[in-house]
């Protein structure tokens, strides 16, 4: 079943020309060929393991979302902008007001 879409894939001209090219060496990847490389990107797509690294980065990308907002509003009051915290705290009782109190059509409409 892999073979089959393999020899698919070594049908159109750009992978062609990649598997070609056997002896470009790419920086940075321990002498290894672009052919090398995308062949194992490929077998990564087919395996699944590609998809399993990218959920496990997008979880932890979530994880660490509250703990930066945290951050960020610890950081508020050090902002040499006048009027800043007023301003900030408007907005965002304008963002909850249209987002939670409001029926609205569009999914956020902050002014």
């Amino acid at each position: 079943m892999q073979t089959k879409y393999i020899k698919l894939l070594i049908r159109i001209k750009p992978i062609h020309r990649i598997i070609r090219g056997r002896k470009l060496i790419l920086p940075r990847f321990e002498g290894l060929s672009f052919y090398v490389v995308t062949k194992f990107f490929f077998q990564g797509l087919i395996n699944g393991a590609l998809n399993m690294r990218a959920s496990s980065l997008a979880f932890s990308f979530f994880l660490a979302l509250f703990p930066t907002i945290i951050f960020l509003f610890t950081l508020i009051p050090y902002i040499p902008i006048e009027n800043f915290q007023d301003y900030l705290f408007n907005l965002l009782q304008n963002v909850y007001h249209n987002l939670l109190l409001k029926q609205q059509k569009a999914l956020l409409q902050i002014l």
